[in-house]
């Protein structure tokens, strides 16, 4: 049995490396010539700058996705680190992460240090060629958060109509000024910092969709909704979990960290699942995994 598990996880461990060579990323400082604000792929190269979302350089872009998220293997990186890790089970439905997980992509395949903060991270869902096609310009959707005392962000938001202001905690699509998602529609609060994001705009993409939209996220240490010490059902949370919403104006855990292969004082930083299109034979031991929500009903009850 336990044989099987590693071979599995080898395989997986496989196709994933060759996806993940096409992924776009950010940093949280600035590297050379680039910003925390822009895209990047490996080198670190430029993909996307930050003035093609409307941001600036006194932004960090802190979390990053497509819209076509799908999957339940689940790749993430550590505040202070730039390595990508993988849980190593080839996860189906209702089947939470095994509590392993290895190193994928080294902060050196990456052109970075292991010195440098790997903020998000993106795979290019099927290869559609990243965000653009060399160009710099998007041609697809970008959704991603930015860090507390990011530029764009609304200075002075207080807490009695943050909500109607850009704020950490808010999804936004391709322009600062254009959110998404609210942070009180994934059950987050004033102060809370979005750190990681995993998304799938399901129904009318650039659009939210109540109930149908869903997505994983996981929040930055310090962060006052963690700082409560539980979710909606009476689970203990961390900066080290990740929690699911579908934007209904609640949260609950997808992944416990000791599901994650971590303990408690770890910070998810960024978060990435499987992408849909993949290569044999990892299809096949994946085969039957299907949306993000639809794995994940076990916590939310």
């Amino acid at each position: 049995m336990y044989r099987s598990i590693i071979v599995v996880a080898l395989v997986l461990a496989m196709g994933a490396f060759s996806v993940a060579q096409a992924g776009t990323f950010s940093t949280g400082a600035d590297l050379s010539e680039l910003t925390a604000a822009d895209i990047l792929t490996a080198g670190p190269s430029l993909h996307v700058p930050a003035a093609n979302l409307g941001l600036t350089d006194g932004d960090n872009l802190n979390a990053l996705s497509s819209g076509l998220d799908t999957g339940s293997v689940i790749y993430f990186s550590v505040a202070d680190s730039s390595d990508i890790r993988v849980t190593t089970n080839a996860s189906g439905l209702f089947v939470p992460p095994s509590g392993l997980n290895t190193t994928l992509y080294s902060a050196k395949q990456l052109g970075l240090s292991h010195q440098d903060d790997l903020d998000a991270f993106n795979f290019d869902e099927f290869d559609f060629g990243g965000f653009g096609v060399g160009d710099g310009i998007p041609d697809r959707n970008v959704y991603y958060g930015l860090a507390a005392g990011s530029s764009s962000l609304d200075v002075g938001a207080d807490e009695p109509n943050y909500d109607s202001k850009s704020t950490a905690d808010d999804v936004f699509i391709n322009d600062p000024g254009t959110v998404y998602a609210h942070g009180g529609a994934m059950g987050l609060g004033f102060g809370d910092d979005l750190n990681g994001l995993v998304l799938l705009d399901f129904q009318d993409p650039g659009e939210l969709t109540v109930g149908t939209d869903e997505a994983l996220f996981s929040l930055a240490e310090g962060s006052p909704t963690l700082s409560k010490g539980i979710d909606l059902f009476g689970n203990e949370i961390s900066a080290a979990d990740v929690f699911y919403t579908d934007f209904d104006g609640t949260f609950s855990i997808f992944a416990t960290a000791s599901e994650l292969g971590l303990d408690a004082t770890f910070d998810v930083d960024a978060l990435e699942v499987q992408p849909s299109t993949i290569p044999e034979p990892v299809s096949i031991c994946l085969l039957g995994a299907g949306l993000v929500g639809l794995a994940i009903r076990r916590y939310k009850r």
